[in-house]
């Protein structure tokens, strides 16, 4: 029996099937302070395994340095899209004063609430 190639519209329907992602209405302020870049590369390394393999955070400069810089992102309010729950599956995230932790999750409709 013959295996048949997937068309590029069944690959692409495989792939959308997976994706997910977050939108932030944030503050992005440039991290200057050597203490605070040297635990954005720590987190980095620990997040990203594969960056250990790299010599992408070796000797990180400061922005007045280099042209490498990190930016600290205090978020307001994301959306966060997961089609592996569901086709199109979005809800609005709110946070705390200080940014740290999620406060509310409402459903994505409200964001449009005031449109009506």
């Amino acid at each position: 029996m013959a295996v048949r190639e997937p068309s590029r519209t069944e690959i692409e329907h495989a792939i959308t099937e997976l994706l997910r992602d977050e939108e932030f209405v944030a503050l992005a302020t440039l991290v200057t302070d050597r203490a605070e870049i040297d635990h954005a590369i720590q987190l980095s390394l620990a997040q990203f395994t594969w960056a250990a393999e790299t010599n992408l955070f070796n000797g990180v400069k400061g922005p007045e340095e280099s042209q490498q810089v990190f930016f600290r992102i205090d978020p307001d309010m994301a959306v966060w899209a997961d089609n592996r729950v569901r086709m199109m599956w979005r809800v609005m995230l709110d946070f705390d004063a200080d940014s740290s932790h999620i406060t509310d999750v409402r459903p994505y409709r409200d964001a449009f609430a005031a449109r009506r």
